[in-house]
C-alpha cells in the first residue's frame, strides 16, 4: 500500500492538500502517467478491503516507486 502513500505525498507537494490515503490514491490515478494506474487501482482496492492483490509486474512497481521518489526528492 505504500503506492498510495507516494500518491498522497505527491498530491501534497503539487496541490498543498493534506489528504487521506484513499483521497491521495484517487488523485494519483488522474495525475501520474497512465501506465501506473493499474498499480494505484490495485492498491486502492486492497486499502478499501475489496480484495487482497499481488501485483505481478515487479519491474513496473520499481519503475513507479523510482518515478515517485524522484519527484518527491526534487521538491
Amino acid at each position: 500500500m505504500r503506492h498510495i502513500h507516494y500518491c498522497r505525498v505527491f498530491f501534497y507537494l503539487r496541490e498543498g492538500v493534506v489528504s487521506s490515503k484513499k483521497e491521495g490514491g484517487i488523485w494519483g490515478k488522474d495525475n501520474v502517467p497512465s501506465k501506473y494506474k493499474k498499480i494505484i487501482n490495485q492498491a486502492l482496492m486492497e486499502y478499501c478491503n475489496e480484495r487482497s492483490t499481488v501485483f505481478d509486474d515487479n519491474e513496473l512497481l520499481v519503475e513507479f516507486a523510482t518515478y515517485m521518489l524522484k519527484y518527491i526528492m526534487q521538491c
